[in-house]
């Protein structure tokens, strides 16, 4: 089974046709496609000779701009990669939290990054009773009991789409702030230590080895270079009655240049003070990492991170400008979903700045093409584009919601480009659907078996796509369900 929406390379394969023959309503994309001045850019710049023999700008300055000029926040809070989704294992390399607080269903990314970085994932699940909406107190009920490092959340919701306000998504992030949580030392991947000042770890803690860490120094290239100095310091003090406190430890740090190479001995030190914990001792807050120039990261309690992939469709309730400023809170969003280009492999994330710094320098040296970053540049600034696309989803969503209702299909409130739907008992498996579809009609829509928290064989999910292409789907439905 495939596990993600949109693999139209697979099923083109196993039919024996070309991927572009197939009409994919299983990846929520927007059907529009590039706007016009980005795809005439990227005809372009694809066909300038000199251009191609240059190497990507590393800071992809000039969507960073954009995306500063539309979204109002400095250029410096913003950092790019190939992909919302590929963000996500930097920013939970440098949060480094024991555990991770999800609601479930979820994008079934999630818990594969947890799993590869050694993360426990708690799943917090939502209830079919509730239409999949996050029942915010009692999420924020199970933060204070998890006491997880990391909240990952998003808004919307996928694969249901129910959306969150703004006042809401802060109810949350107040919560996971106001948790005293333990971490463990953890170097920065800036380099430098952030040392902890907690004696005792809890639920979410990674204690440290030896109350040591020694990380390695990669070249421009990404090669591991050789041992660095960096090191993350926790003179830990005793855990039982009479056990006694370590030694206090200092970190010397090397320093970093703008490409995130190392450079030499920077001589930083961060020092560790000796806690002891006894019966009724309470954790400090979270550690506190430090940026390039050793200031500190002033990020008490557990770390949301934000996932705000579809969020260009109720734009009112992005946090992006509260994120740039605020510790804390991290903000991931998509750009080739909007923009209707998702082979171009760009996303970004909105964090404060010396958080950006770290997850910057735990990314490759050249995270996009220029290409790729020059498109969606010019993507961004069409401002038109993007007012279109909204009053276009809205029609059609409706439209397509009371299609699918004659149908007799459940369908979920959504505020994204997609729908949630639920089969009757008396229809065929989603994977059987799936099946008949592709094969008769060679229509791919998301069978929702993957989704951890939805019964297996009775969801499905399609994106909204123009009204002709909704029609087709309608009609190979109401076939296939047998609905005349």
């Amino acid at each position: 089974m495939t596990v993600h929406g949109g693999d139209v390379w697979q099923v083109g394969e196993e039919l024996g046709i070309a991927a572009p023959e197939i009409l994919d309503f299983s990846a929520n994309i927007n059907p529009r496609g590039l706007p016009p001045r980005a795809r005439e850019r990227l005809e372009r710049d694809a066909s300038d000779a000199r251009l191609l023999m240059f190497y990507p700008d590393p800071s992809a300055r000039l969507l960073r701009g954009a995306l500063s000029k539309q979204l109002a926040v400095s250029a410096d809070a913003i950092v790019i990669g190939p992909g919302a989704e590929s963000l996500l294992a930097p920013i939970l390399r440098y949060l480094q939290p024991m555990r991770a607080l999800v609601p479930v269903p979820a994008f079934g990314e999630y818990r594969r990054v947890c799993e590869q970085e050694q993360i426990e994932f708690s799943p917090f699940p939502l209830e079919r009773s509730e239409l999949f909406r996050m029942p915010v107190e009692r999420l924020c009920e199970s933060i204070e009991a998890e006491s997880p490092g990391v909240v990952l959340l998003n808004n919307p919701h996928n694969p249901s789409g129910a959306m969150l306000e703004p006042h809401e998504v802060r109810r949350v992030l107040d919560a996971a702030s106001s948790l005293a949580v333990g971490f463990g030392a953890s170097a920065t991947s800036s380099g430098h230590s952030v040392s902890s000042r907690i004696a005792g770890f809890g639920a979410c803690a990674k204690p440290p080895a030896d109350a040591r860490g020694s990380v390695r120094s990669h070249d421009r290239e990404g090669a591991v270079s050789g041992q660095s100095a960096h090191s993350a310091s926790s003179p830990t003090a005793g855990f039982g009655a009479g056990a006694k406190p370590l030694a206090d430890a200092r970190g010397s740090v090397r320093g970093h240049d703008r490409e995130g190479v190392v450079s030499g001995q920077s001589g930083h030190s961060i020092s560790s003070p000796t806690l002891g914990f006894g019966a009724n001792a309470k954790p400090l807050a979270h550690a506190r990492g430090s940026d390039r120039s050793g200031h500190s990261i002033n990020s008490s309690g557990a770390t949301l991170v934000l996932d705000e992939a579809f969020i260009d469709y109720v734009p009112h309730a992005s946090l992006v400008r509260e994120a740039a400023n605020r510790p804390g809170l991290i903000v991931v969003r998509s750009l080739t979903k909007f923009y209707g280009c998702p082979a171009l492999r760009v996303g970004y994330a909105v964090a404060h700045p010396d958080t950006i710094l770290a997850i910057r320098s735990l990314l490759p040296t050249w995270p996009v093409t220029q290409l790729a970053s020059d498109t969606l540049a010019e993507a961004v600034a069409d401002r038109g584009y993007a007012e279109a696309s909204l009053r276009e989803n809205a029609v059609e969503r409706e439209r397509l919601a009371d299609s699918l209702s004659r149908l007799g299909l459940a369908g979920f409130p959504s505020a994204a480009n997609y729908l949630l739907l639920e089969l009757r008992a008396d229809m065929p498996a989603a994977s059987e659907l799936r099946a008949r579809l592709i094969a008769k009609h060679r229509i791919l829509i998301r069978n929702c078996d993957s989704y951890e928290g939805l019964a297996r064989g009775r969801y499905v999910r399609v994106a909204v796509r123009s009204g002709e292409e909704n029609c087709r789907l309608i009609q190979a439905l109401a076939e296939e369900l047998r609905v005349p």
